[in-house]
């Protein structure tokens, strides 16, 4: 039995049993943060494993043979292509006012001669 000091006099003490209507609040908020520390350890293993599958795809896609891109061989240099550079190189060394002249007049005699012979 509990001893009282001897001016008091003697209550009987029982421990009720803790609910939530007479739990101290603290406690319910360590509880609470507990279930958030797990449910963020869950969380936090689940990100884990969800990048761990997702480096793993990328490891395998990569670690993979990759089938050959075969190119188109490149296309044959004929007369038209050796006239047309021979001019580029003599429009380059015109001032530029005068190359963009002596372009669009090159550009006109080339559509008139197709208009009378191809369109």
């Amino acid at each position: 039995a509990d001893q009282l000091p001897s001016d008091s006099t003697h209550t009987h003490q029982t421990r009720k049993l803790r609910t939530s209507t007479n739990m101290n609040r603290a406690v319910e908020d360590s509880y609470e943060s507990s279930d958030d520390n797990d449910n963020s350890v869950a969380e936090q293993h689940s990100h884990t494993n969800e990048n761990m599958d997702a480096l793993n795809r990328i490891a395998d896609a990569i670690s993979k043979e990759q089938p050959r891109v075969v190119s188109p061989s490149p296309p044959q240099f004929d007369d038209i292509d050796a006239f047309l550079i021979g001019i580029g190189i003599h429009l380059r060394r015109l001032p530029e006012n005068v190359r963009l002249e002596t372009m669009m007049e090159m550009l006109k005699i080339v559509y008139n001669t197709c208009q009378q012979y191809v369109y």
